[in-house]
């Protein structure tokens, strides 16, 4: 696989001392649009905040101590300018020693997140550039660590567009045999499935 040079396409990696403020940035747009909505399904989100991302930030950083003495220290990617950033958080997962060649080690995007959302075709095209950044960094530092994919939960209707239209390898998997998020409610409404409309099921929310 051939990476450019990834400074000269935009992008930015992402550290801890990033997170922080990236959050909340999320969280604020995250309640503007559920306010904001007209749907009448209740809608339900876990927050994306600092603490879940730490959560299996920890978790990485104490398999690759064991597994390599050292700890990742890009949590992931960033490209645009405010108000017109795509962004993607990760975790280096690791289900053996990368000297067996494990199938199953992944960097998992935790939180994707695209600040506009706008329906013009040539901001479109621009959000495929941008994307198609961004995954290369995420390939990259998966190569980096020895991972052999890269995946992500859930990607709704807008982000599954723009990966596609990125050209970049990829398969889509429908999930119906095991880790399959659920949801048990117990607030006001009939209990029917679509009774809740449940926002940003991403890989962040699986501690």
């Amino acid at each position: 696989m051939h990476v450019p040079d990834l400074s000269l396409v935009g992008i930015r990696f992402i550290v801890e001392e990033d997170l922080g403020q990236l959050c909340k940035d999320d969280e604020a747009m995250i309640r503007r649009a559920m306010t904001s909505s007209a749907s009448s399904q209740i809608r339900m989100m876990i927050v994306p905040d600092l603490d879940h991302m730490l959560w299996h930030h920890r978790k990485e950083e104490f398999a690759c101590d064991k597994i390599f003495g050292k700890q990742p220290r890009f949590k992931g990617a960033v490209t645009g300018e405010p108000n017109d950033r795509i962004w993607v958080i990760w975790t280096h997962r690791y289900y053996g020693h990368p000297h067996n060649n494990p199938l199953d080690n992944t960097l998992y995007i935790l939180r994707v997140v695209i600040e506009s959302q706008s329906a013009d075709l040539e901001q479109r095209e621009h959000q495929v550039e941008q994307m198609r950044a961004i995954l290369w960094a995420a390939q990259d530092e998966a190569a980096e660590w020895q991972l052999r994919s890269v995946k992500l939960w859930d990607p709704g209707y807008l982000l599954q567009d723009i990966v596609e239209r990125t050209s970049i390898q990829h398969r889509r998997v429908e999930r119906e045999d095991e880790s399959i998020a659920s949801l048990m409610w117990f607030g006001e409404g009939s209990g029917k499935d679509n009774m809740v409309e449940w926002l940003g099921n991403e890989k962040y929310g699986w501690c």
